[in-house]
């Protein structure tokens, strides 16, 4: 994989799980009927974003 595309996907996964974490706590506070499922996807999110950011040394 080139290098420059490996860097540009890790980017936009991390702008992109980034932005869900800034609504998420919103839309937890709004949404009475599912914020276990919102607390599991903020949370599994926040862990992609945590790997992600530990790989982007090695690339």
């Amino acid at each position: 994989m080139d290098v420059i595309s490996a860097l540009a996907s890790i980017t936009g996964l991390l702008a992109v799980a980034a932005k869900i974490i800034s609504v998420s706590p919103d839309f937890i506070k709004k949404e009475k009927n599912a914020p276990r499922s919102m607390h599991n996807i903020a949370k599994e999110v926040s862990d992609l974003r945590f790997c992600l950011a530990r790989l982007l040394p090695f690339i």
